[in-house]
C-alpha cells in the first residue's frame, strides 16, 4: 500500500472515530432530552451508531473528487448535504426520531450541524499540525542539503578531490 493510501486510511479512521464520538454524544443528549434520564437504550443502538458513523465517513470520498468539483465550498456543501441525508435516513430506518415531531427534527438538524463543524474542525487541526510538521522537516532537509552543497562548493574551490571529503 502506497504512502498516500496509508495517509488516506489513517485520515478516514481518525474521521470515523471523531464521528462516533460526536454521534454518541448526540445520542446521549437526544435520549436525555426526549426520553428522560431514566431511559434504557437497547444494544442495537450501539451498532446503529457505528453504522451511521461509517456511512457518514464515506462522505469523505467526496473530497477525492476535487478535480471534478473545482470549488472547495461546493464540495463542503455537498458533503454536508450527504451527511444530513445519511443521518436523517438512518434515523428513520432505525426509528431514532418521529418524522412528525418538529422539535426532534430541529434538534437533529442542529446536532448534525454541530457534529459536522466539530469533526471538520478537528480534522482540519490534525491536518494543519501534520502540514506544519512536514514543513519543518522539509526546511531541515533543505537546510542540510544547502549546507552540504555549500561545503561541496567550498571544497571544489579549494581544489580538494571529492574523495577526500
Amino acid at each position: 500500500m502506497g504512502d498516500f493510501m496509508k495517509y488516506r486510511l489513517k485520515e478516514m479512521l481518525y474521521t470515523f472515530s471523531s464521528i462516533v464520538t460526536g454521534v454518541l454524544f448526540a445520542a446521549a443528549l437526544f435520549i436525555t432530552v426526549f426520553s428522560g434520564s431514566e431511559a434504557m437504550i437497547p444494544v442495537q443502538l450501539l451498532w446503529q451508531i457505528l453504522t451511521v458513523s461509517f456511512v457518514c465517513m464515506l462522505g469523505n470520498l467526496l473530497y477525492a473528487c476535487k478535480p471534478i468539483i473545482k470549488r472547495r465550498s461546493l464540495c463542503r456543501i455537498l458533503h454536508y448535504l450527504y451527511i444530513s441525508a445519511a443521518v436523517f435516513g438512518c434515523g428513520r430506518i432505525f426509528n431514532w426520531y418521529r418524522a412528525g415531531s418538529i422539535k426532534q427534527n430541529i434538534f437533529l438538524f442542529f446536532m448534525i450541524a454541530f457534529i459536522y463543524v466539530a469533526v471538520s474542525y478537528s480534522v482540519w487541526l490534525k491536518n494543519k499540525k501534520t502540514s506544519e510538521l512536514l514543513n519543518r522537516h522539509l526546511e531541515k532537509y533543505q537546510d542540510k542539503k544547502a549546507g552540504g552543497m555549500l561545503n561541496d562548493m567550498s571544497n571544489d574551490m579549494s581544489g580538494e578531490p571529492a574523495s577526500e571529503k
